[in-house]
């Protein structure tokens, strides 16, 4: 029986068709691969988040009866309250030394700069979680009447690493007044939740949960 072999013009058409090929579905791949790892990084550091801080109040009673944060500073209100909840963590009380290359080192959802510093002095408590995610405790931004500086907690899930921008791999969280952690815009309607998540980006972890924590075909994902 006569054996036939490909030409090799014919093994190049066919390579040249599988590199086409994975050009075109190879993106795709690794930007879902980068959702699914953004949503499960992000629900992890929010289970750790509420376990300590249920925690915290089975201690040291309710949260509105605890010290002022503005009085304690912010990084001795988070030693007191949190720290022993957390296996381990690391301080950094500058911008270099939590990994970044500027102060205000991130960006909103639309890629415009964002007025929100690594470090205040007092206001708030920079630290990188055992897995490289950085966490800042603000007990003030800096403007009393904005909810979304008040007693908050940034995430950024790869502290230096880029993009540090809103909504990517920075995410925000609410301390409430009774004492729950939720994510910022946590009691905003749907329309206001995405048209701020696309923006600029503070909403983008309300966005998620509200998806299921899945970053759904309604995410500005960039």
């Amino acid at each position: 029986m006569k054996k036939t072999a490909f030409t090799m013009s014919e093994v190049l058409i066919t390579i040249g068709i599988i590199g086409i090929v994975a050009a075109m579905t190879l993106p795709g791949v690794i930007n879902g691969y980068k959702k699914k790892q953004t949503e499960v990084h992000l629900q992890k550091v929010y289970s750790i988040l509420s376990q300590a801080l249920i925690q915290t109040q089975i201690k040291n009673g309710d949260y509105n009866t605890w010290n002022d944060g503005l009085v304690l500073g912010a990084k001795e209100y988070f030693k007191m309250y949190f720290e022993p909840y957390f296996n381990k963590l690391i301080y950094c009380d500058t911008y270099e030394q939590c990994g970044y290359s500027k102060q205000f080192a991130w960006v909103k959802m639309d890629g415009s700069s964002w007025d929100f510093s690594v470090e205040v002095s007092n206001l708030r408590a920079p630290m990188i979680l055992s897995d490289g995610t950085f966490l800042s405790f603000s007990v003030g931004g800096g403007d009393l009447n904005d909810p979304f500086y008040d007693y908050t907690i940034l995430v950024d899930l790869n502290a230096g690493g880029l993009p540090n921008r809103l909504g990517a791999d920075v995410f925000l969280f609410n301390i409430t007044n009774n004492g729950l952690l939720k994510p910022s815009g946590y009691d905003k309607t749907d329309d206001y939740i995405e048209d701020e998540c696309s923006k600029i980006g503070r909403t983008c972890a309300e966005l998620i949960v509200r998806s299921g924590w899945k970053i759904g075909k309604n995410y500005p994902w960039r």
